[in-house]
C-alpha cells in the first residue's frame, strides 16, 4: 500500500498532526525500520498530497521552545480521490499477480 493512501486514510477517520501519525506508525512495530517508513518520508508524503489538494492544514498550534504543531484535514477531493487510488493500488497489485 502506498504511504500516501495510508495517510489518506489516516485523516479520513480523523484530523491528525503528522507527529501522531508517525508515532501510530512506531508502535507496536517500528515501522520506519521494517518498513522504510522514515520520518522525512512521511513529512515529504503530507506535502506531497497537501500539494495535490487531498489534505488542507486546519491549525498551526505554536509551543514554546518546540516546532509548530500543524493539524491536516482531508478535503473533499482527498474524499473523492481516496475510493479510486484504493482501486487503482488494487488493479496494479492484482496486475503484478501470475495465475497459473
Amino acid at each position: 500500500m502506498s504511504v500516501q493512501l495510508f495517510i489518506l486514510g489516516q485523516i479520513m477517520e480523523s484530523d491528525t498532526y503528522p507527529y501522531e501519525l508517525k508515532k501510530k506508525l512506531s508502535e507496536p512495530i517500528p515501522l520506519d525500520r521494517f518498513g522504510g517508513i522514515t520520518e522525512s518520508k512521511l513529512y515529504y508524503h503530507f506535502k506531497s498530497i497537501e500539494k495535490k489538494g487531498f489534505v488542507a492544514r486546519t491549525e498551526v498550534v505554536k509551543e514554546e521552545n518546540r516546532p509548530d504543531k500543524q493539524l491536516f484535514q482531508i478535503t473533499e477531493q482527498g474524499r473523492h480521490s481516496l475510493p479510486k487510488q484504493i482501486y487503482d493500488q488494487r488493479d496494479r497489485t492484482l496486475a503484478t499477480l501470475v495465475v497459473k
